[in-house]
């Protein structure tokens, strides 16, 4: 295998190399070209930096890391990772099909210290299904994943699909979606995919998503009061609608915006990033009427696989979805800094096995 380099890529320029990879039928969003562009540029604007790995002159991998410090057990590490804000729920490394690979990724993190002597790489919330949980294994690199939650999603390959969701949960939005009309008049849904995405049905939807709870609280996850998360969200819709991969679907009742929801492309999947509800409508559960609506929509393209919630939220085991486990990765550098995380992380892990194994004081009072 030639040698691996990496390289900053200096502007957008680089999304050409990967064009492709966004529609091969494993991609996820995290690991799209077009989601980091928007993440350096709207996000974190001088903070993030986009690596371009490249196998001679061919790029064949992305890496969206940015330089910080970590003050930890009384040393100051060098840390590089990926975006740890609110508004990023999944990260992830972009490897080519063809260089998925331990080698690779080895070579690359060795050249990467060229510039930047690191003693710990992290990345945030990677799904199992990740390329780059791939590339781990035989990494020359000592590594760890730690338990980072999970991301809820749906099978939707056909209308049998929908027979593994919960009937009891599809029963009860078929029954709230009667009280709706009833008691409010007609249920409707619109999808808008057009460039009205990145302007004025984006603001349509920060508007709904702001009167209720998210909005209410000042903490709230509301993007009407984070104009720095708004702005990347819009930013990510513009990227994608030119492709086909960005929609805001919405669900009126009466004539009322009742909820709506952002959702994104990749591969065969749809992944839902931003949901909102009027509270006026809570009664009647306008964002599980859109969810069924959705969901029922994309066992009707012959084209979809899967929808993702991105997250795992306490509702989705309701409808049955089933879950699948992310991590942070963590890959230690080779200098005494990094070793000695290593070791750490080792240690804690075998203290842990063994606290499992040991009996509780219960069951020693019971033998």
């Amino acid at each position: 295998m030639r040698t691996i380099t990496v390289e900053r890529a200096p502007n957008d320029g680089l999304l050409p190399d990967f064009a492709a990879h966004s529609e091969t039928a494993d991609a996820a969003f995290p690991q799209d070209p077009h989601w980091m562009a928007a993440l350096r540029h709207a996000l974190m604007p001088g903070q993030l930096d986009l690596f371009v790995l490249r196998e001679g002159t061919v790029a064949v991998g992305l890496l969206p890391l940015t330089p910080t410090s970590l003050k930890t057990g009384g040393m100051r590490v060098r840390m590089m990772g990926t975006p740890m804000d609110r508004s990023v729920d999944l990260t992830d490394a972009l490897l080519l099909p063809s260089h998925r690979r331990a080698d690779v990724l080895s070579a690359a993190l060795s050249d990467l210290t060229r510039e930047y002597p690191w003693d710990l790489i992290r990345f945030r919330r990677v799904r199992q299904r990740s390329h780059l949980l791939d590339a781990l294994h035989g990494l020359e690199y000592r590594y760890s994943l730690v338990d980072a939650g999970a991301s809820a999603s749906c099978d939707v390959s056909s209308t049998d699909a929908l027979t593994a969701l919960s009937r009891e949960q599809l029963r009860n939005v078929a029954r709230l979606r009667r009280r709706a009309e009833r008691d409010y008049g007609p249920v409707t849904t619109e999808t808008i995919a057009d460039s009205t995405v990145a302007d004025a049905s984006f603001d349509r939807f920060v508007a709904l998503e702001s009167v209720g709870w998210k909005g209410a609280d000042p903490a709230g996850t509301s993007l009407a009061l984070d104009a720095q998360a708004q702005a990347f969200f819009r930013d990510v819709m513009k990227r994608l609608q030119p492709f086909g991969r960005a929609r805001i679907d919405f669900l009126s009742i009466g004539g009322r915006d009742a909820a709506a929801q952002l959702a994104v492309r990749a591969g065969h999947s749809w992944f839902i990033l931003k949901i909102g509800y009027h509270p006026d409508f809570r009664d009647v559960g306008p964002g599980s009427l859109l969810l069924k609506a959705f969901v029922e929509e994309m066992c009707r393209a012959s084209d979809v696989r899967e929808v993702s919630l991105t997250t795992n939220p306490p509702w989705a085991a309701r409808w049955h979805f089933r879950t699948e486990p992310t991590y942070d990765v963590l890959i230690y550098g080779r200098t005494w800094r990094g070793r000695a995380l290593a070791a750490g992380r080792i240690g804690k892990e075998f203290l842990k096995s063994i606290r499992h194994r040991l009996p509780t004081r219960s069951d020693t009072a019971t033998k």
